[in-house]
C-alpha cells in the first residue's frame, strides 16, 4: 500500500507566493531565530518566579523515591520530569541554569523536530507560516525558559506526531508502530496531557490501520494501544494517583476560579467555549489576545481543517481535533484546567500551529488580487520574524517575570554575599526553628541555596557551632505573608545566641508585590550580634574624658 499522505500547498492560481526551495529556506531560517531567541532568554537569567519556587523547592529535601510523594505547595509533575529536573540538579547544583536546563532542551529540540514534521505535511507558504509561528510563539519560547513541565509537554507531543505521521508516509513499514507502543510510557512519564495526543493519535490512526488487511500492522497497533492504556495506569498509580488525591480538591477550586473546567449548563457552556476560545487561554500562537484575539486564529484553524480534508490528510485532521476532543472531555470531568491558561495547553500548538497556518495560508490564496497578495503575505512573513526578534529585545530589557521576582532575588544576593565580615546564620535552614506551624518558604529557600555559597554546597551551621562563635553574627528570620512570629520561640532562638555574643539591633526588610496587594508583602529580619569584648572596646572608645 503506498501512502496516501502528500505535502499540501495552497498557492493561487496565478502561481505559488512563495516556491518550495524559498520556503525550505526560510522555514530554516525561523528555525535558527527561533533557537537563538530561545537561548537569548535562557541567558539572561531569569530569577526565579513563584510557579518554579515552588516546585524547585520539593528538590531541596527529596530524594528520588520521595518524588513519588504528594509535593509540596500543591504541585503536581510527571514523575519523568521531575527524575530528571532533580538529576540535574545533584549533578550541576541548584541553580537557574540546572532547573531551566531540561525545559531548554525540550523547548529547541521540539522546535528543531516541529519542522521536520511539518515539512511531511506541508510545503510552499504553508509550512513557512507553520514553522515560523511556533518558532517565535510567546508562550513556548518563555516556557522554554521555565522550571516547569509545560516545554516538554510541546515536546512530547511533537515527538509523537513524528512518529504518526512517518507511518502514515510509510503504511507498509510497521516499525513506527513499534516505536509509538515503546515512546508511550515514556512520553506520558514525561507530560501529562501527552495521553490526550497518544489517544488522538489512536483515534487518527484506526481507519487507516482497518483498511490494511495487514496483520503485523494489526498486531502493531493493537500493541501501541494496550500499552497506552497500561502506561497511563501504572503511571497514574505511581506518581499522579497520590498527589492527585492530596490535591485535586485544591487544584479543581484553584483552576475554577479561572474558569479551566466547562460549566454543565448547556447555556453557559456555549458562552464558556466562546471566551475560551475566543481568548488567549487556547490560540495562543504565534500570541493570544483577551477579548476576542482568537477568533482569527479560530477562523484560520476551521480554514486549515477543510484544506487538510479536501487535500487527503484527514488522518492527521483526526488526530488534531481529537487532541482537542479528549482534552475537553477531560477538562468536563474536572481532570485537566482545559480552559485555564495558554501554558497549560502547550501540548496543543503543533496542531495549532499547523492548521492555523495552513489556514492563513489558503485566506491568502484565495485573494483575487496579486499583488496585495504579495505584499500580505511578505508582510506576514516579514511580520512573524519581527515579533519574535521583539521577544528577544523585551527579554534582554526586562529580564524578570514580576519585579517581585527581582526583588527577592537581590536580596538574597545582597544577604549572602559574604561580603560582611559577619557570620550570617539562617534561622530556618540552618538551625531547624520555625516560628509557625505552615510557612511560606520557596522564595527565601532557593534563592537562597542559589546565592549563599555555604548553603549551596550543604554547609550548614548547627547548634553545637554556636558555642564557639566569636565573631560578629548575622541571623536571618523570614517571615512570610500574614504570619506573625511567635515571640516565645523568637525569644528562644535569640537566646541560644547569648553566651558569646550580645544583640546590637535589628533590621527589617519588608518586600511586596504593589500590584498584588499588602497582603503579599513577606518581611526578612536581620537580627545582628556582635562578640561581647568588641561591644566593650567600642563603648570604652565612645567614652568622653571629664
Amino acid at each position: 500500500m503506498t501512502s496516501s499522505l502528500r505535502q499540501v500547498d495552497v498557492a493561487p492560481r496565478s502561481g505559488s507566493t512563495i516556491g518550495a526551495a524559498r520556503a525550505v529556506r526560510l522555514a530554516s531560517g525561523f528555525v535558527v531565530l527561533g533557537v537563538v531567541i530561545r537561548l537569548v532568554v535562557y541567558l539572561m537569567r531569569f530569577p526565579l518566579w513563584v510557579d518554579e519556587c515552588m516546585l524547585a523547592e520539593n528538590y531541596l529535601d527529596r530524594g528520588f523515591l520521595e518524588m513519588l510523594a504528594p509535593l509540596d505547595h500543591h504541585q503536581v509533575a510527571p514523575i519523568g520530569f521531575l527524575w530528571i529536573e532533580l538529576a540535574l540538579v545533584k549533578l550541576l547544583g541548584f541553580s537557574e541554569w540546572s532547573l531551566r536546563l531540561f525545559p531548554l532542551v525540550c523547548g529547541i529540540g521540539g522546535l528543531i523536530l516541529f519542522r521536520h514534521v511539518a515539512a511531511r505535511l506541508l510545503t510552499g507558504l504553508p509550512l513557512v507560516l507553520t514553522v515560523g509561528s511556533l518558532a517565535v510563539a510567546k508562550a513556548s519560547i518563555g516556557l522554554s525558559a521555565d522550571a516547569k513541565p509545560y516545554a516538554s509537554d510541546l515536546f512530547v507531543a511533537v515527538a509523537l506526531l513524528a512518529l504518526a505521521v512517518e507511518w502514515l508516509r510509510q503504511p507498509e513499514r510497521t516499525t513506527w508502530l513499534w516505536l509509538l507502543a515503546l515512546a508511550v510510557p515514556v512520553a506520558l512519564a514525561l507530560s501529562f496531557p501527552a495521553v490526550f495526543v497518544a489517544g488522538a493519535i489512536s483515534v487518527g490512526l484506526a481507519v487507516p490501520v482497518i483498511r490494511r488487511p495487514n496483520l503485523r500492522t494489526l498486531i502493531a497497533f493493537a500493541t501501541f494501544n494496550v500499552t497506552l492504556g497500561l502506561a497511563f495506569l501504572g503511571l497514574y498509580q505511581l506518581s499522579t494517583g497520590e498527589q492527585s488525591a492530596a490535591h485535586a480538591s485544591f487544584m479543581v477550586k484553584y483552576w475554577s476560579q479561572f474558569d479551566a473546567f466547562p460549566p454543565l449548563a448547556v447555556g453557559k457552556l456555549a458562552a464558556w467555549l466562546a471566551s475560551v476560545h475566543l481568548g488567549d487561554k487556547v490560540f495562543a500562537v504565534p500570541y493570544g489576545a483577551e477579548n476576542g484575539g482568537g477568533l482569527i486564529a479560530l477562523i484560520c484553524l476551521v480554514c486549515g481543517c477543510i484544506t487538510m480534508y479536501r487535500n487527503g490528510q484527514r488522518p492527521v485532521m483526526a488526530i488534531f481535533l481529537a487532541t482537542f476532543g479528549l482534552a475537553l472531555l477531560a477538562s468536563a470531568g474536572r481532570h485537566y484546567p482545559y480552559g485555564g491558561h495558554a501554558r497549560l495547553n502547550q501540548f496543543l500548538a503543533p496542531a495549532q500551529a499547523v492548521m492555523c497556518s495552513l489556514g492563513a495560508a489558503a485566506l491568502l490564496a484565495s485573494m483575487r488580487h496579486p499583488r496585495l497578495r504579495q505584499r500580505l503575505t511578505t508582510g506576514l512573513v516579514a511580520g512573524l520574524a519581527l515579533f519574535g526578534t521583539g521577544i528577544a529585545g523585551r527579554a534582554i530589557q526586562h529580564p524578570y517575570h514580576h519585579p517581585y521576582d527581582v526583588q527577592q532575588r537581590d536580596f538574597a544576593r545582597r544577604v549572602w554575599s559574604d561580603d560582611s565580615n559577619a557570620i550570617t546564620i539562617c534561622a530556618l535552614t540552618d538551625l531547624k526553628q520555625k516560628f509557625w506551624a505552615d510557612g511560606w518558604y520557596p522564595y527565601y529557600r532557593c534563592n537562597q541555596r542559589i546565592y549563599s555559597r555555604r548553603h549551596h554546597h550543604g554547609l550548614m551551621i548547627d547548634a553545637g557551632t554556636l558555642a564557639g562563635l566569636d565573631s560578629p553574627v548575622q541571623l536571618i528570620i523570614y517571615r512570610p505573608p500574614n504570619k506573625v512570629l511567635e515571640q516565645k520561640s523568637l525569644h528562644d532562638c535569640l537566646w541560644r545566641f547569648e553566651r558569646n555574643l550580645e544583640w546590637a539591633g535589628c533590621e527589617v526588610l519588608t518586600l511586596a508585590a504593589p500590584d498584588l496587594g499588602p497582603e503579599t508583602s513577606d518581611a526578612y529580619e536581620i537580627h545582628v550580634f556582635e562578640p561581647r569584648h568588641d561591644l566593650r572596646r567600642r563603648d570604652m572608645a565612645t567614652m568622653q574624658p571629664l
